[in-house]
Order: structure tokens, then sequence, then C-alpha cells
């Protein structure tokens, strides 16, 4: 019986020592570097704009720079801004922007629209039946509009300047000058001046939201300081007559000591100063 072959024996597996790696290092199997740690960027803050340091110290400083805001338009049509109304002198307003830039715009410069929200944004001054009225002065005649105004002379009241004026498409009368006296034109437009002997007795008045014509009644003037109705003569109608029935103020034969009313752009009403004594 044959023998069968030998069987070798396994040769054991290589082992290496724990520091070849070490001692070769080219060897080795390369690793990637690691990538630097990241740095992290400081936040920048954003310095706090005007109005926003405003509504952190007040917040209803800035609710409040909007409140009266509109849209101003003027009489053409063509430019328009928004803005508060602030403040007026009777023929101008001024205007104050978001900005805070304030701007001056003559009141006839508005658009009809605007001007009569003007009329009516002003609720300080009170209605004429509320003003006070000093013994011995007439009634006033025109509109409830406008800002009070009271101009008396020393002596009796010769006559009348005015200049002419539009409202809201209407002619109205506009500044209204008083006369004591008797110097520049007598006979020039819008002025009614009294001849020598005389002094002003009565106005008669076309008016309804405004005053839009005055005519001026004299009186002659008589030695004890009164006047006399009967002998008078009135001048020519100052301003647009509408046909309305005209009021009559004054006539008594009392002295005319001035005139007094309301006004803003225009002459909104108007009444006689007349003598106490």
């Amino acid at each position: 019986m044959p023998t069968p072959p030998e069987t070798p024996a396994p040769t054991p597996p290589l082992s290496l020592p724990t520091d070849s790696l070490a001692a070769h290092p080219s060897e080795a199997v390369p690793q990637p570097p690691a990538p630097p740690s990241p740095q992290a960027k400081p936040i920048e803050e954003t310095p706090p704009t005007p109005d926003a340091e405003t509504a952190k110290q007040d917040p209803e400083a800035v609710a409040s720079s909007s409140a009266g805001l509109r849209t101003w338009t003027d009489s053409t049509g063509r430019f328009q801004i928004e803005a508060q109304l602030v403040s007026d002198d009777g023929s101008t307003v001024t205007l104050k922007k978001q900005s805070g830039q304030l701007v001056t715009i003559p009141l006839e410069k508005l658009s009809s629209a605007d001007r009569a929200f003007f009329r009516s944004s002003v609720p300080s001054v009170p209605p004429a039946a509320a003003m006070p009225r000093p013994a011995g002065d007439t009634e006033l005649v025109g509109g409830e509009a406008g800002f009070p105004f009271r101009n008396e002379g020393p002596g009796p009241l010769l006559g009348i300047r005015c200049a002419l004026s539009r409202w809201d498409n209407e002619q109205a009368i506009g500044p209204l000058q008083a006369v004591f006296h008797r110097s520049g034109p007598v006979a020039a437009p819008g002025a009614a001046i009294a001849r020598h002997g005389y002094a002003v007795g009565a106005l008669n008045v076309d008016a309804n939201r405004f005053v839009n014509a005055i005519q001026v009644v004299f009186m002659r003037r008589k030695s004890d300081g009164r006047l006399d109705p009967s002998e008078s003569y009135t001048s020519e109608w100052i301003g647009h007559v509408t046909g309305r029935p005209a009021r009559t103020l004054g006539g008594s034969g009392a002295q005319v000591r001035g005139i007094y009313g309301r006004r803003g752009a225009v002459l909104d009403a108007v009444g006689l100063i007349l003598s106490d004594e």
C-alpha cells in the first residue's frame, strides 16, 4: 500500500513590530491634513438710525411725527407735498414734512380743496357769536372763520383802504385798513375817504361766508362830535356785489371810532366800533 505524501506545515503569518510604521513613515498611508478650526466672525452691530433711536427712547415720538400728515396740492394741481399744518399768519401757511423740514406757502397758491381744509381747521378761534362784543359795537356781518382783529383810532373814522382778493373762486375783500388821517390819494382803487367835514357813519356790507363787497356811508360831522344822518352820501361799492341783500352797520349818527372783525387770507367778517359817549 503506497504511503500518502506529507502535507507541508502552514507558514506562520509575518508579524511586524508595532513601531515599524513610525520607523518607516514613507510606507504609511498619507492622511489629509485636518482643516483649521474656523474662527467666529464678530457680529457687527448696525448703528441705529435717528428714527430708531428716537423710538427706543420715546416710542410715542415717532408715532406722533406722522400724525396730521396729509397731501397738500398747489392751485395748478402739478405739485404735491406730504406735510402737517403747523401754523399760519392769515396769508401764508407753514407746513412740516415728516423729515422735520418746514415749508411756507401762500394760501392763494393752494388748491381750493386745501384752502377749504385750512379754513375748517382753525378750532382755536371761537365762532363770531361767541366773541364778547363791547357795548356800542355793532354786530359782525360775514362768516365765522378767520382771526379776530380790532383797529380803533383816537378820532373819527374817515375812511377805509382795502385790497381785493379771491377765495374759493369768489371775489372777496382782502386786507382792510382803517383811515383816521387824510393822507395819501383819496380817489384810489380800493379806497373810500370822506370829504372835508364828513366821516364814516355806516357800512353797507355784502357778505355770506366772507365779505364780498363794502359800501361806505359818509355823514356830516356836527359840532358835538356826532354825525348827521340827514346829510350823507355813499361811496362806490368796493369789491364784487353778489346781488344778495346788503346789511347795514351803524347809521344812527353815533361817531365811528374804528373797525373790528375776523380775517385770514380775506376779510371774513366786519363790524364798526362806535363811540360810547
